[in-house]
């Protein structure tokens, strides 16, 4: 998979600490990041992994089919990862 967004990000202390706790990997955001579709909320960009990204990357190789209810919620000031998390019942 490929990984351009994560190094240049960084991950404020709450991130990592929802990262411990939900289970979620370094790779599972870098992955949302990189194959995510985005939408904007006041001050944020949401990167999330939905079932139409899926069959979209499919047809390309690319198998997201186990981060399915990624999201990554990034600061529009600073592109600072703020949080993360995976949707309840998206599996």
């Amino acid at each position: 998979m490929h990984m351009s967004y994560w190094p240049s990000r960084k991950v404020t202390r709450h991130a990592r600490k929802r990262m411990r706790e939900r289970g979620i990997t370094r790779e599972a955001v870098s992955v949302t990041l990189t194959y995510g579709h985005v939408a904007y909320r006041p001050g944020v960009k949401v990167f999330s992994v939905a079932r139409q990204d899926i069959t979209e990357w499919a047809r390309t190789g690319v198998d997201l089919g186990d981060y399915e209810g990624m999201h990554v919620v990034c600061s529009l000031k600073d592109t600072n990862i703020m949080t993360v998390y995976r949707r309840v019942g998206s599996r």
